[in-house]
């Protein structure tokens, strides 16, 4: 599996949590490579340093609360049907509900879990909005023609990139 796509998502989805425009809101990933990518993606996750900004962390906290107060909206948007990878929580990262490894103190800043959801669907309200804080859907595609369809379907579309793995079946290069 190509650990470039895994690196890539990591800190396209998560470095500065989520907090950009250009920042990933969905992989869209071939079939046959899912559940191997979704496995190292969460994998990379789970042992990401996160907390103090002024630290070796893959990101800081929340910019504003009012960013915060969004992105609570935006795991609201997590169904049934998504489960969730890369940290034990769900939420707002605190004594409570900690994460291991998390770097300086918890109630310095205003930091979240960083999540993975999987399961998403084109309909989904996850995958049509853009988000601003540190979650990342996955969705699978059987072809090219489909990956550019899903690629093009939410309004919101302000960047994308590829990874041709050579071992891919069906990668372009």
């Amino acid at each position: 599996m190509c650990v470039a796509a895994c690196d890539g998502a990591l800190f396209s989805g998560f470095g500065t949590a989520g907090q950009r425009c250009t920042s990933l809101g969905t992989v869209i990933v071939h079939e046959s490579w899912h559940d191997e990518f979704l496995a190292r993606f969460g994998a990379a996750v789970e042992e990401a340093a996160i907390g103090d900004p002024f630290a070796p962390v893959l990101y800081g906290p929340m910019l504003d609360r009012r960013f915060a107060e969004r992105f609570e909206e935006y795991l609201g948007w997590i169904r049934p049907h998504h489960p969730a990878h890369g940290s034990p929580h769900i939420s707002r990262i605190t004594a409570a509900k900690p994460r291991p490894g998390f770097v300086k103190d918890p109630g310095a800043g205003i930091f979240y879990h960083p999540t993975i959801v999987s399961g998403v669907r084109p309909d989904d309200e996850l995958f049509r909005s853009e988000t601003f804080g540190p979650i990342v859907g996955v969705l699978a595609y059987r072809d090219l023609s489909e990956a550019i369809r899903l690629a093009n379907l939410p309004g919101y579309g302000l960047s994308s990139s590829t990874t041709a793995c050579p071992e891919a079946p069906g990668a372009h290069r």
